[in-house]
């Protein structure tokens, strides 16, 4: 390439440069002609700086290609030239871009955002609400950022009353404002939508006519100009923030309407804040609010004028007070009780929020002339808020009484017709105040499965008014039995379902995934959200005991949720097999936060659990980083009865793995300065455990999830530890029996000093408490092993003894773990034999290589006919547990099914190659011979699936031929029978697809046996 075809190519360039900047003016004065000036102007420009910087590279590289490098010639006058030229063209087009100003659209929008955030203002100064973001490891972010960034189409934030729900939309608004007016070319636009002001009834189009008029205010070039916006003629996303979604009149109306509003234009998005869980369909998003961190909290207290004395009494007492610690988790909730704080000078304390709200409302009806008539007037404009249908009952307000609603920070406003107060807890707090003095005109029982009225239902159910606690719960009660004897699906009798340990997910099972009717769901959420103690009853624990159970066996995890939530009204046996449920079963880990969170919450509930389902939680939570990031800075406890929290006991396991870490650092860290190959394995140690270190910190306040996932190095120590506390006391053992006391205390004593903070988080676990004394203080050991003798030996016959060792024995399969030893240990035996120098006696030493080998062959072939008999024993073993559980009178229907299935999955031949052989059945024949044999009183919990079974059975042999090896075909499937047990249809479709014939065949050989089994069993 000679430097003549290079200047050839620069001037060509050059000439090229020259007819775009030609066309890009004419292109410029066309497209002023059509309005788009801007537009084409910056093109235009990029155009130009495009050419000139392509053609200043390529007049680079001929220089240098010429010239070398480095360069040993300066560039010739067409070099320069061409240089001068791409500069210039490249600055024209920088230029150009600069200059160019907004389009017209982006002013219209200018315009139009200036409006909203003029009728609306600026949001207040609180602390910004949190999301919570990410499954595996949840994470807090702010709340506006997460709602400009979802790209669903319709994102649901969830959150109580005072979270801050709509102040998450109103920042959100003016983030978008803010880049609205600050950017060229805004990619969104965002419009806040008040339901409230939506005229009745809410249909899309009146949503979209709300929009015009509320946005343009009257102007019509504003509405104009957004009519052309709305119609999506510009690459522009529109998010809709849609607040005070619980006050529609119909919220699943409200919600059609919303969603088809959404999706009338591709680029629309709507964003609805709600304190309800949402049914959330395809392709939409939920962000839940989080509570307040500790940092929030106090900057919430220092903004409210709170002094650091007021600050620590604060604390202590919302540390004797866990639900109304609970509450101040809440941004509008705390904000209240500050201000109460500073303007009462703390010289009384509330102890309940409905406390707080009576003493917030006194001080500002203070202000006013007449409080007493201003109340009543406050509590007529609630009660209208919370049902419109009571707006033509009431008497029309006093404006006289309405200003001073407004002027002393009640009311916010006055318009159509209808209150809007500064809080929604004001309103729930009125409307409360309203049904107590109307108590004598109300139905409780209609008003208790009303939604609308959850909230101020709350409060009555609350320990600070007790006028209509007891019609409300006999209310409830009255409404969960008629529901539950109406739900089908609900479980009649839960004490089948108590007695077998839920250790893992029963297999073959369909879930019937059921939710519960709306009554049922409005009460237990009204529950849910009382706080202290319910009036309970024994009949409404029952029919508590009964939904638990229900919603975990058969239930959503939505129902699993609400089921966690009314752990304290159940019994102590259900709250134990719940939690037990929880932790030994694959759940969600947004319900397991959820679980944790109320157990933490609820230190009575966490109380009454058994000892050993205690110390099986604190393990689940230990091995979930999100579970101590979210207990161990909430820690509390209760000093005047000294009861713990699972919070108090994760953080006490925490404070000993940091022990255990500092232990890790100063013993290997002194191996660094001896064997040079020891060295880097045991730098490992001391680094993990000073990552952990510096994660958890010394006062817990904030544990890294990051952090944390090294506590498994001194987790690994502390277990080495233990182990060696348990050989010392076996050696202190041996001493001891051999007379030499010394060294027997001697090593009782290390044993007892290297177990003792074990001990101590044990005693904590098993008891549920702080020690006491200075014997449970120096000696924790003996607290859970008093109790385990308790249990299981003491004032018990031999018999009897090992029968509840077995029956608590945990391991899934006894037999197949022996199976696995003994394999183990003949396999041992036959290496040691065989590749070791072993001396077999009485053999001469030419002979002893073939004596070892037949030693070894002769061990591995009894480790064979050992293991034949340990897997007879395993049947047998299986076989009797299942007659021992049919007999007990305790068979869940699930079991049986699982059952079932497993005799199927069990009998099933394979694969048609092998079906050639005859098919047999033992395991299928053994169960319905089990069931032939088992006295009838024993299966009244399951006569009705087998009734369904005896149904459906009967079908398949009808419409399918008993020799099939195929799957039923679906259109067999979809006439069967109504079967009334739930999930039954799919479980059986489930079990056809694994095993393809196996149904037809126990229709064929067994419907008649469990047909005469169901006759035998006396009707309940």
């Amino acid at each position: 390439m000679t430097q003549d075809f290079l200047d050839q190519i620069a001037w060509i360039l050059s000439a090229v440069a020259a007819v775009a900047a030609v066309i890009g003016l004419r292109f410029d004065a066309y497209s002023h002609a059509q309005g788009r000036e801007e537009a084409f102007r910056k093109i235009s420009g990029r155009s130009f700086a495009a050419v000139g910087l392509l053609l200043v590279g390529l007049d680079v590289f001929a220089w240098l290609r010429s010239a070398g490098i480095p360069p040993r010639l300066w560039p010739d006058v067409t070099s320069i030239v061409t240089a001068g030229v791409g500069c210039t063209v490249l600055v024209l087009g920088i230029v150009r871009v600069v200059r160019t100003g907004p389009e017209p659209y982006v002013t219209q929008l200018r315009h139009i955002s200036n409006t909203a955030i003029g009728k609306l203002g600026e949001p207040n100064q609180l602390t910004e609400p949190l999301v919570t973001i990410g499954k595996r490891v949840p994470r807090r972010r702010l709340a506006s950022r997460q709602l400009l960034r979802s790209r669903a189409k319709v994102t649901f934030v969830v959150g109580e009353a005072g979270s801050g729900k709509t102040l998450a939309l109103r920042k959100a608004l003016w983030r978008t404002h803010q880049h609205v007016t600050t950017t060229k070319k805004p990619p969104w636009m965002a419009v806040y939508i008040n339901l409230a002001n939506v005229t009745a009834p809410i249909t899309a189009e009146a949503i979209r006519s709300h929009v015009y008029e509320f946005v343009a205010d009257g102007d019509s070039v504003i509405q104009t100009d957004l009519r052309n916006l709305l119609d999506g003629r510009r690459n522009l996303r529109w998010l809709f923030l849609f607040d005070a979604f619980h006050a529609a009149d119909s919220d699943e109306t409200t919600l059609k309407a919303i969603r088809q509003f959404a999706d009338s234009r591709p680029a629309f998005a709507a964003i609805v804040v709600t304190q309800d869980e949402p049914d959330v369909l395809a392709g939409e998003k939920v962000l839940r609010l989080s509570p307040l961190t500790y940092r929030q909290q106090q900057d919430i207290a220092a903004d409210s004028g709170i002094t650091d004395t007021l600050l620590k009494r604060l604390l202590t007492h919302l540390t004797q007070h866990p639900e109304l610690a609970r509450r101040a988790a809440n941004p509008r909730f705390l904000q209240f009780l500050c201000d109460h704080m500073r303007q009462a000078e703390a010289n009384w304390f509330p102890s309940s929020s409905y406390e707080l709200l009576e003493a917030v409302v006194a001080q500002r009806l203070r202000r006013a002339a007449n409080p007493s008539q201003i109340a009543e007037v406050a509590e007529s404009l609630a009660a209208r808020v919370i049902d419109r249908g009571l707006a033509a009952d009431l008497e029309r307000p006093d404006p006289a009484a309405i200003d001073a609603l407004i002027a002393v920070g009640i009311l916010q406003a006055y318009r159509n017709d209808m209150a809007v107060f500064a809080s929604g807890m004001f309103c729930d707090y009125f409307a409360a105040r309203w049904l107590v003095r109307m108590r004598e005109r109300i139905d409780p029982q209609e008003l208790i499965t009303a939604p609308a009225w959850r909230d101020p239902l709350a409060l009555c159910l609350g320990p600070s008014t007790g006028e209509l606690r007891e019609p409300l719960v006999t209310a409830a009660r009255k409404v969960l039995d008629e529901q539950l004897t109406k739900a089908a699906w609900a479980i009649g009798d839960v004490t089948p379902y108590l007695t077998a340990a839920p250790n893992a997910p029963l297999t073959g099972i369909a879930r019937p995934d059921l939710a519960w009717p709306a009554p049922v769901r409005h009460v237990l959420d009204l529950l849910n959200k009382v706080e202290g103690d319910v009036p309970a009853s024994a009949e409404l624990t029952r029919l508590i005991d009964r939904i638990v159970v229900s919603a975990f066996v058969r239930g959503r995890p939505a129902e699993q949720k609400r089921a966690m939530a009314l752990l304290p009204l159940a019994s102590p046996e259900v709250g134990a097999w719940a939690v037990t449920w929880l932790v030994r079963t694959d759940s969600p880990e947004e319900l397991t936060l959820d679980a944790a969170e109320q157990l933490n919450a609820s230190p009575e509930t966490f109380s009454r659990l058994p000892g050993h389902v205690r110390l099986l939680l604190l393990t689940w939570v230990l091995k979930s980083p999100p579970l101590v990031s979210l207990l161990v800075p909430r820690a509390r406890i209760r000093l005047e009865d000294r009861v713990i929290g699972l919070a108090v006991l994760a953080r006490a396991a925490v404070r000993l793995l940091q022990a255990w870490a500092v232990i890790g650092i100063i013993r290997f860290s002194s191996l660094l300065f001896g064997d040079v190959s020891l060295r880097w394995p045991s730098a490992v140690m001391p680094l993990m455990c000073g990552v952990f270190l510096l994660g958890s910190g010394p006062r817990l306040k904030a544990v890294s999830r990051r952090a944390y996932a090294m506590a498994w190095f001194p987790a690994l120590l502390g277990g080495l530890l233990t182990l060696d506390a348990v050989v010392q006391a076996a050696q202190a053992f041996v001493f001891l029996l051999s007379g030499e006391i010394g060294n027997g205390l001697l090593e009782l004593f290390r044993a007892t000093a290297n177990s003792w903070p074990v001990a101590l988080v044990a005693f904590m676990g098993w008891t549920g408490r702080l020690p006491q004394g200075p014997r449970d203080w120096i000696l924790p050991h003996l607290r859970p092993l008093h109790d385990l003798f308790t249990q299981y030996i003491a004032a018990r016959d031999p018999d009897e003894i090992v029968h509840a060792i077995r029956r608590n024995l945990t391991l899934p399969n006894k037999a197949l773990l022996l199976r696995w030893l003994n394999g183990g240990l003949f396999l041992a035996l036959a290496i040691l034999v065989f590749g070791l120098p072993v001396e077999i006696p009485n053999v001469s030493p030419g002979e002893q290589t073939d004596a070892r080998a037949a030693t070894a062959t002769g061990l591995i072939l009894l480790a064979f006919l050992v293991n034949s008999i340990l897997s007879k024993w395993q049947q047998r073993i299986k076989w009797q547990g299942i007659s021992e559980r049919m007999a007990s009178g305790h068979l869940t229907a699930e079991e049986l099914l699982a059952m079932l299935y497993s005799a199927g999955r069990a009998d099933h031949p394979g694969s048609s190659v092998s079906r050639v052989r005859k098919w047999e059945t033992p395991e299928t024949d053994f169960l319905v011979r089990a069931l032939t044999e088992c006295p009838p009183n024993s299966l009244t919990h399951v006569v009705d699936v087998l009734r369904d079974l005896d149904a459906a059975l009967g079908h398949i042999a009808y419409m399918v031929d008993k020799n099939s090896t195929e799957p039923i075909p679906q259109g067999v499937w979809d006439s069967v029978p109504q079967l009334r047990h739930p999930g039954l249809r799919s479980s059986l479709i489930q079990h056809d697809k694994r095993c393809p014939g196996q149904l037809e065949r126990l229709a064929a050989a067994h419907q008649d046996r469990i047909r005469r089994v169901i006759e035998r069993v006396p009707e309940s």
